[in-house]
């Protein structure tokens, strides 16, 4: 559930009522209860929507459910996403105790005309009013922004980045900004009453954003995520290095073995399928061998890691290469992007893909 919808947001959502909010917790609760899977589970991620909306009552009864259905190891990390001017501190003490460890914060600016711009419902007063309460709660907290947005140019990044670095957050994501179609921002830029600022401009707030957080030691282990050591979200690893996840709610995704399966994105149909059949569940893919590699080129190059050098090991003048225009770092078993390589993934992952 949402306030309201962000101009850039294409993510399933959808605005609460107390009707509708109920019935999607009994159904939330009934598709939790219909999963099997015995594996132990290491992270929990409460995302949106806002979950920061619902009450600590509702994540409390979400949170036994998940207890009940599941072996959730201990110290697990239980992460849930919010929204500045959706809690206040008692919400956020009940959260912590109630064993949320991690919490996820959509700052997005601390400039009012970009937070205008991207239709968020804070200000930039209200981001650091909320950055001060979840520091005073949470130990392990992350902070959002996103960069590429018109009209900002390294300045107005650089006011973004002294005032969330002041907290020295654990955790900082970097988005970089998006026009999805069927968005108020895609609209309103192919209306023509906003100008994306160029690739070149993009690809130097980028390199920027990068140097700045190096400098104060943050660990850069995935393209838009960053860490102190010992703060990397272990949830979204799991994501990137392909372990096994499961999704519940409507537009929820799921890797379990080789099959990917997706929920309806409709609360209604969702509910309604979920009360007849315990599933919501509208497609299935069985993933081939192919399917598994591309993935695992795709997803780990999107991280610190890397990936296998050995699978490339005919392809030494194309790494080669690569490696001579700054793209890549390579040692005798990995390939690794540079932040250089990280602005044009896409184009050196297919590269690499027609070598496979």
């Amino acid at each position: 559930f949402c306030i309201s919808r962000c101009s850039y947001c294409d993510f399933y959502s959808t605005l609460s009522d107390d009707e509708t909010r109920d019935a999607f917790l009994r159904a939330l609760l009934k598709e939790i209860q219909s999963t099997g899977y015995g594996e132990p589970i290491d992270s929990i991620y409460l995302g949106g929507g806002t979950p920061s909306l619902l009450s600590p009552g509702d994540i409390e009864v979400i949170l036994d459910a998940l207890a009940h259905a599941f072996k959730i190891k201990d110290g697990a990390e239980i992460s849930i996403e919010a929204n500045p001017v959706t809690f206040d501190r008692v919400k956020l003490r009940a959260f912590r105790s109630q064993g949320i460890n991690r919490l996820s914060l959509g700052i997005q600016s601390l400039n009012d005309s970009e937070l205008r711009l991207l239709g968020r419902i804070h200000t930039a007063e209200d981001a650091i009013d909320a950055i001060n309460m979840v520091s005073e709660v949470f130990d392990n907290y992350s902070l959002d922004i996103i960069y590429g947005i018109p009209c900002q140019d390294k300045s107005g990044l650089d006011h973004t980045l002294r005032g969330i670095l002041t907290f020295s957050p654990p955790h900082i994501s970097a988005y970089e900004l998006e026009y999805h179609e069927n968005t108020l921002l895609h609209k309103d830029l192919i209306q023509g009453r906003i100008t994306p600022p160029g690739d070149p401009d993009v690809s130097g707030l980028y390199i920027h954003l990068c140097d700045v957080l190096t400098e104060r030691n943050y660990v850069h282990y995935e393209i838009s995520n960053f860490s102190l050591e010992g703060f990397h979200c272990r949830h979204n690893l799991n994501y990137w290095l392909r372990g096994d996840y499961i999704g519940f709610g409507p537009s929820a995704h799921s890797l379990i073995g080789d099959r990917r399966y997706s929920n309806i994105a409709d609360i209604k149909e969702y509910i309604d399928r979920v009360e007849r059949t315990g599933s919501a569940v509208e497609k299935t893919i069985l993933l081939t061998e192919r399917d598994r590699i591309e993935e695992e080129l795709m997803l780990g190059l999107r991280t610190s890691r890397g990936v296998d050098r050995t699978r490339f090991a005919s392809d030494e003048p194309v790494l080669g290469a690569l490696e001579r225009d700054g793209l890549i770092h390579k040692n005798p078993e990995r390939i690794i992007l540079t932040p250089k390589g990280m602005l044009v993934s896409n184009a050196i992952i297919v590269e690499l893909l027609e070598r496979l």
